[in-house]
């Protein structure tokens, strides 16, 4: 148990320290321009054509269009319980699979995911969900939803407030940290049990949990020695901690795993006291910055390729989306379509989307934003406040 008064110092990363103008020149991402597709629909099951329809819109790698030229034209036919896509273009080739009569739009995510694997080469994006949370009544509960914003679905109610979720275990567990009766511990959600488990509960703030790729550690964030540091323990058990941070007055804060496992980007404050982006290789301890743009950078991800890092950059007086390239040791801006402030993103499976929190006249609401063209789109519907949101990798 502890008491939140250290949660404070680490939500004090985005708002306190003040600015300091880097130099470093900005390199935009270069324009792009999806594939023209024309989608001609699937006989045999009109609902299920229409869930295939949506899923081509909205996985952002196509510009679907009514007619025309396209690079790509796509029909299909559903006999029984087999769907087949046809595909004919740059390439032509077919995909089927067996729908699920109990969940028959998972399936269409499926398929789809399947047309995109074939195309980009890419894992798919379809077949995925995203964790968030939502401001209601003075709580904050975690929800879930699809990853076109459809089957919501309330996880928590605890009459508290629930935090930070991430998806991890092969999207079995959410770990969350929640605030209740003024102390603050890091709680693992088995989905399908529904059962809270305390993951970590030292004395002093717990927060910030994320449990690595491999499942074998969990990164936290600890106040235990008076000092707001990154700490690295076995997921499961035990109280033998790993100090990866070492305090001096410095705040640590955002842990995000890469997809090995070995290397942890945090926030810190260590020098030059602003926020600015970290990485920690567990094994040999060094620590190094990495390079960003604007007076701050916070609320890192790391993408499942292990490729890039994004990033909220602080640019002037608000908030927009970075991206660190990490072969090449560069960093962009995101040029997004949309005004607002962009805190708290997490890659898609597809490591070209991302899920973020878009702040626009005191209020936030989850939108999609695709990494390499601006483009955004809400990522659902929502009369709440709705931030925080994590990317579950895909569903087999």
């Amino acid at each position: 148990m502890k008491r939140i008064a250290g949660l404070i110092c680490c939500i004090a990363f985005i708002t306190v320290f003040s600015s300091f103008a880097e130099q470093i020149t900005i390199i935009k991402q270069a324009s792009l321009s999806n594939p023209k597709l024309i989608y001609n629909g699937m006989t045999g099951n009109q609902e299920f054509s229409e869930y295939v329809k949506s899923n081509l819109q909205k996985c952002g790698w196509f510009d679907v269009i009514p007619s025309g030229t396209a690079k790509y034209t796509v029909d299909g036919i559903i006999l029984g319980n087999k769907a087949t896509l046809n595909v004919k273009g740059e390439i032509n080739f077919n995909v089927s699979i067996n729908i699920d009569p109990n969940n028959s739009k998972w399936s269409s995510y499926k398929l789809v995911d399947l047309l995109l694997n074939k195309i980009f080469n890419i894992p798919g994006i379809c077949a995925s969900r995203f964790v968030f949370v939502a401001q209601h009544n003075g709580k904050k509960d975690l929800m879930i939803a699809d990853f076109d914003g459809s089957n919501v679905k309330q996880l928590t109610g605890l009459n508290a407030l629930a935090l930070e979720p991430s998806w991890c275990m092969n999207n079995s567990l959410i770990v969350y940290t929640l605030i209740h009766n003024n102390f603050a511990d890091v709680i693992g959600l088995n989905l399908s049990s529904g059962k809270n488990t305390v993951l970590a509960n030292f004395p002093g703030l717990n927060t910030g949990g994320a449990i690595s790729p491999n499942g074998k550690q969990m990164a936290l964030i600890l106040s235990k020695d008076k000092n707001v540091d990154l700490y690295v323990k076995k997921a499961y058990g035990g109280k033998e901690l790993m100090k990866i941070t070492k305090g001096n007055g410095a705040v640590a804060g955002c842990p995000a795993w890469s997809p090995d496992s070995r290397k942890l980007c945090f926030v810190s404050n260590m020098k030059m006291n602003r926020p600015s982006l970290y990485i920690a290789d567990i094994d040999s301890g060094k620590i190094y910055p990495i390079r960003t743009l604007g007076g701050e950078a916070v609320s890192p991800s790391w993408s499942p390729d292990g490729s890039k890092i994004v990033y909220s950059a602080k640019m002037g007086s608000n908030y927009t989306l970075g991206v660190y390239d990490i072969e090449a040791g560069t960093t962009s801006l995101v040029e997004i379509n949309s005004a607002g402030d962009w805190f708290s993103s997490s890659w898609a499976p597809d490591s070209r989307h991302v899920v973020c929190s878009r702040r626009l006249n005191y209020f936030s609401q989850l939108y999609v934003v695709d990494t390499l063209s601006g483009e955004a789109r809400k990522g659902l519907n929502s009369k709440y406040n709705t931030t925080s949101p994590d990317w579950s990798a895909l569903y087999r």
